[in-house]
């Protein structure tokens, strides 16, 4: 059953309005980061009516109820010149006498030219007047000049600009933001309350809610409208608990687990720590003295997502997978294997590498991304974000070089799984004792939906304050998603550590790890693709093996792009 109770707001010219609020499956006090069924627009899904029942994973229970380097490299097929067809020469002229054509003819006199609004601190947003970053502002330099800022100091824009012209700094249109639970968003295009997405009505409305349901909305639209429930930009991904030692007064719940939202006094009410879990003991800590310590709710622990049932549609298995190797070292040369064999992230729908090396530099490196201390793959994972390509697939998978991973495999996997589509999950990779398998969640291949990516990514900044990175990679991740609400799916075949290639012969494995030693990865690979391997005592006896599937010449499918990035 789905409770549902309401509130009547002012909007839409101030004619109201229903907003729906609903609990689903849970007890009198509880919270979820989706708290509602919901159906999704059709420019997200394919199928028409489908009710997204499962949530980003229960909130607590209220109390009422070393420096290194990355590096992207993507992908690109270099072709010679030489190479190309008449065809493709004739249509580059083609082209070029379409581009000599005067440009006035290209719009008549009349004709409405749409403007887009401005990239910060590099387009000209003086004609559009907006910016298309949150939280910048259009300033003038003069009039037919000006550029996005978070602010604009007159002295300072002086001292940087090229010519040491004066800026007048007047501020143009208005700061972009997100819209708020009672304006129309579309203009926005985003949402400023936690875990909302701005859905559209109509052409001349759209709302901020949770979710959106065409057949709700309709029914308890003032003038029985239709809402077409379409998403307009990208939902807020922000947490809707609270960090350890920030104020809860308002959420009631904690991220954190073992944290409980208490009373202080009047004026504040915090995330404490009353419980700290290791592996095998569990230990009570007492609320501060002189708190009033009413506990107002409490931290989030992991939690499983159920399967969709039969008939119902489940999520996809599009993979987008990335590595990084430590360069000049036995990592890379297991890349480039991988590479010439088209398996591990080569054998994914899209994928980028990132080398990581030595260096004596901080911050942000020219050309070349720099990154901090030991949180090297923390950091690197900004690489996926600002790549942004793992949001047009189902799944992100982080591998190591040292694991002989199968793509087709984990697509297997994960479609024998049935997990619901547009539902934070990430995939307990083993079943092994807690302590020697991290909780069922080993650094070697990780498994995450995209919605929880985007959650980790909106809100990667406490995760990294709260949890540090002490806890080592897979430590903190698995800490991170627990606290953000992200449920897990458990896929005990995934792998099991074994450095002897041997195991390689077990079909229903998707990986294989740690094995470290070129010709031990090679042999695992021919294992896997049906070639026989004699194998004793945790190695591969050297054989002549004719290999269909390899490509030799793999690097030079790199080599242009390389180059260009190192020439930045």
């Amino acid at each position: 059953m789905v409770a549902q109770d309401a509130r009547w707001f002012a909007a839409e010219a101030g004619e109201q309005m229903l907003l729906l609020q609903s609990d689903v499956g849970g007890s009198a006090g509880s919270s979820r980061l989706f708290s509602r069924p919901l159906i999704l627009g059709l420019s997200v899904l394919a199928v028409v009516g489908f009710t997204l029942g499962s949530k980003f994973g229960p909130d607590p229970v209220t109390s009422s109820g070393s420096v290194a380097t990355v590096s992207l490299v993507v992908e690109e097929v270099i072709v010679d010149e030489g190479e190309r067809s008449d065809t493709e020469a004739d249509d580059d002229e083609k082209m070029e006498d379409i581009g000599t054509e005067d440009d006035e003819d290209a719009v008549s006199d009349g004709d409405e030219v749409e403007l887009t609004c401005a990239e910060k601190d590099v387009d000209d947003c003086s004609k559009s007047r907006c910016c298309k970053d949150i939280g910048y502002q259009c300033y003038l330099k003069a009039e037919g000049w000006g550029v996005c800022k978070q602010e604009c100091d007159k002295a300072e824009m002086k001292k940087y600009d090229p010519k040491k012209d004066e800026w007048s700094c007047k501020a143009v249109g208005e700061r972009a933001r997100c819209a708020n639970n009672s304006e129309d968003c579309s203009k926005w295009g985003c949402c400023t309350s936690a875990n909302h997405q701005c859905y559209k009505k109509n052409d001349d409305w759209a709302m901020c809610f949770e979710g959106c349901d065409a057949t709700e909305m309709k029914k308890n639209d003032p003038k029985q409208e239709a809402w077409s429930c379409d998403l307009i930009g990208e939902r807020n991904f922000e947490s809707q608990c609270t960090w350890a030692g920030e104020d809860c007064s308002k959420s009631k719940c904690c991220n954190n687990d073992g944290f409980t939202c208490a009373v202080k006094d009047d004026i504040f009410a915090g995330c404490t720590q009353t419980t700290k879990k290791t592996t095998w003991v569990t230990s009570q800590i007492p609320i501060p003295e002189g708190w009033k310590g009413d506990a107002l709710g409490y931290g989030r622990s992991e939690y499983a997502v159920n399967p969709v049932g039969e008939g119902q549609p489940a999520a996809g298995t599009s993979l987008f997978c990335f590595m990084v190797y430590m360069a000049n070292t036995t990592e890379e040369s297991l890349m480039w294997l991988a590479k010439k064999n088209g398996v591990s992230i080569f054998g994914c729908d899209d994928h980028i590498t990132a080398n990581a090396w030595d260096s004596g530099s901080g911050g942000w490196d020219t050309g070349e991304t720099t990154l901090i201390n030991t949180d090297v793959f923390i950091n690197a994972w900004d690489v996926v974000k600002n790549d942004g390509r793992y949001k047009k697939h189902d799944w992100t998978v982080k591998v190591d070089p040292d694991c002989v991973f199968f793509a087709d495999r984990l697509r297997n996997h994960l479609s024998d799984l049935r997990a619901p589509p547009y539902t934070p999950i990430y995939i307990k990779n083993n079943d092994m004792d807690p302590g020697l398998g991290n909780r069922g969640f080993l650094g070697a291949v990780e498994i995450f939906s995209t919605i929880a990516m985007q959650t980790y990514f909106a809100n990667a900044k406490g995760c990294r304050r709260t949890l540090g990175g002490d806890c080592g990679e897979d430590g903190f991740f698995k800490g991170c998603m627990d606290s953000l609400g992200v449920g897990f799916m458990l896929d005990p075949d995934v792998f099991t550590p074994d450095y002897d290639p041997a195991v390689c012969r077990e079909g229903g494995r998707v990986a294989f790890h740690p094995i470290k030693q070129h010709n031990q990865w090679q042999c695992c690979v021919d294992i896997v693709m049906g070639k026989k391997r004699h194998v004793e005592f945790g190695k591969c006896f050297d054989e002549e093996i004719k290999r269909p599937w390899m490509v030799e010449d793999a690097r030079r499918l790199y080599a242009g792009k390389t180059q260009s990035l190192l020439k930045q």
